[in-house]
């Protein structure tokens, strides 16, 4: 999927809408490049996940597209070295590891991990 920033920029701000709409709104939220990066409060979590699952395929995307050191792909890396997987030098050829060895993107790629 080729995400642009107008697709990106859009799909964050229903995000933070759907968040503030449950009560709970992204917190420390910067700009890391392109990438927005955010945490929330630990009640909040519902909230998140209800609201994160629309957004996860634009922002991942992005990520993708726009960097490979990005927290996301540090995590993937990880799982995929934690599988013995030797991860690829660049963010589509992690992606398509990822996609090989059926890594679960959100359990990897949570505030836990």
């Amino acid at each position: 999927m080729a995400v642009t920033q107008q697709i990106y920029e859009e799909a964050y701000a229903a995000f933070a809408d759907c968040m503030r709409d449950g009560g709970a709104s992204p917190v420390e939220v910067r700009e890391v490049g392109a990438v927005h990066e955010f945490s929330y409060a630990a009640d909040a979590r519902r909230v998140y996940d209800a609201c994160y699952v629309d957004f996860s395929g634009i922002d991942f995307a992005w990520q993708v597209a726009n960097s490979y050191d990005s927290p996301t792909y540090v995590k993937l890396r990880g799982c995929l070295t934690a599988l013995g997987v030797q991860p690829g030098g660049d963010a589509e050829t992690v992606w398509h590891q990822v996609q090989e060895a059926e890594v679960d993107v959100f359990a990897c790629t949570s505030a836990e991990n």
